[in-house]
């Protein structure tokens, strides 16, 4: 006869699942980083409690170590593992934890894949995808002297 999941069981599996994707996310963007700018200058690390220390970290990703000019300053990073999506309310929550820690300047994603799905999608807000886009295209224009 086999042994049915407790709802403790289930949520220590699930907070498992969560703390292993953020922490899968940020070895991820870390190795990029590393590869692009070398290993000294960014440590790139899932934050500590993730979700409770909202105050101090309130983001899923957080920077111990970038430059000052660092876009990364600017990303409020959440990770979500999830069958059921509802990015639309991931998106506000985000944005509204940002306002009460007094970060509210940051852009908010939403990175999430779901359950054993590798595929990472990212959610983030037109506005700021398209601030992005135009500052990489105003950086490759001076690179090229245009």
């Amino acid at each position: 006869m086999e042994k049915k999941e407790t709802a403790s069981q289930r949520g220590r599996r699930i907070n498992k699942r969560g703390k292993d994707n953020e922490r899968e996310f940020a070895e991820d963007l870390q190795k990029s980083f590393n590869k692009m700018f070398g290993e000294d200058e960014y440590k790139i690390r899932r934050t500590p409690m993730s979700g409770g220390m909202h105050l101090d970290f309130p983001a899923d990703i957080f920077y111990p170590k970038a430059p000052s000019y660092s876009v990364l300053k600017e990303l409020h990073i959440d990770c979500k593992v999830a069958a059921r999506w509802d990015p639309e309310r991931w998106h506000e929550e985000e944005k509204e934890l940002c306002r009460k820690t007094g970060t509210p300047f940051q852009k908010v994603v939403i990175v999430a894949r779901r359950p054993g799905d590798k595929k990472q999608l990212a959610i983030i807000n037109w506005e700021d995808l398209k601030k992005i886009i135009i500052d990489l295209e105003g950086y490759r224009r001076e690179e090229n002297g245009k």
